[in-house]
């Protein structure tokens, strides 16, 4: 009777490389997604550690079949992430929000086939993931500083409740957005404010866009 292929040797030694593999792609997607959940992105920690995990095994495991074309699973794979990502981005009034982190998925794809190719594929995964965290997190405040400092721009909000507006509020302030004045806008059944901002108005509707407090929110001049 013919051996179980995971009961040999050969078995046991392919499996180690590929766990390895697999564990290094969850760490570095991981890294990623941390930096996302730290902002409150749709896609954060895990979102990002299973993404790497899969395009690693899917990657691995179309090179194992004799014959096969990697490629062809790489140019799929690449498919499947980009209408996965697709599902971060949405419509606020007239921004959209959610592109960074459809970016950030569709690198953290790139890092982990890098993984499941090995060998000096791996230091430059290591490198591209340090890269992304860079772009990610201290890009965007040599952004605000470069940011030239225009004519303050009103944004009309709909809360579910009074309470909201603090929310609001206290989530500008910890991004960093400075909020020039707020009014309230008499409504019927609505709770409305106009609240004016200085800072650019794609990261400002990103930055709202995880609060639950927020029914509907567009620029006044749009």
């Amino acid at each position: 009777m013919a051996t179980l292929d995971v009961l040999n040797e050969q078995a046991f030694a392919e499996a180690t490389v590929i766990l390895v593999k697999l564990g290094i792609a969850v760490v570095l997607g991981g890294a990623v997604g941390y930096e996302r959940e730290r902002h409150g992105r749709p896609a954060g920690l895990r979102t990002h550690m299973l993404v790497a995990m899969g395009v690693t095994l899917f990657c691995l495991v179309s090179a194992a079949y004799p014959g096969s074309d990697p490629t062809r699973i790489s140019a799929q794979v690449v498919t499947g992430i980009g209408f996965l990502g697709a599902g971060t981005i949405l419509r606020l009034g007239a921004e959209i929000k959610g592109l960074t982190s459809a970016a950030s998925i569709w690198a953290t794809s790139a890092i982990a086939m890098a993984v499941a190719r090995g060998g000096a594929y791996l230091i430059v995964a290591c490198v591209s993931t340090g890269l992304a965290l860079l772009t990610l997190s201290y890009v965007e405040r040599i952004e605000k500083n470069l940011r030239p400092k225009g004519a303050a721009s009103e944004l009309i909000v709909t809360f579910y409740a009074r309470s909201g507006l603090h929310e609001l509020l206290e989530k500008l302030s910890y991004d960093g957005i400075e909020v020039a004045s707020i009014r309230m806008i008499p409504t019927d059944d609505k709770f409305e404010a106009g609240i004016s901002v200085t800072a650019s108005r794609s990261l400002v509707l990103e930055s709202i866009s995880s609060l639950g407090c927020v029914e509907l929110a567009k620029w006044a001049d749009s």
